[in-house]
């Protein structure tokens, strides 16, 4: 296998790892979502009552619209990405 050949294998497979780990992350995205926006109000006073539960609440309701829109960006650059991604043969 040529150099150029292997170079272009391992962006495929770059490309395949970005894609894949962006797919896990849009998973959890959209469990914390779903997480998130299920809460009521009721829901709130409740876990209110424990101190430590609230604060991991709190800790995650500032921290996902962040993640959210970070996502979001990944997933819109991905979006955009080649399937493959040819490397210009440059002899040394």
């Amino acid at each position: 296998m040529t150099e150029q050949a292997q170079t272009s294998n391992q962006n495929k497979l770059d490309l395949m790892a970005l894609k894949y780990c962006m797919g896990i992350i849009s998973r959890l995205d959209t469990e914390i979502s779903n997480g998130v926006y299920s809460l009521t109000t009721k829901d709130m006073e409740e876990i209110a009552r424990y101190e430590k539960v609230a604060k991991a609440l709190e800790l995650i309701t500032n921290v996902y619209p962040a993640m959210s829109q970070l996502v979001f960006d990944l997933q819109k650059q991905i979006d955009e990405l080649p399937e493959y991604v040819e490397v210009a043969n440059h002899e040394l």
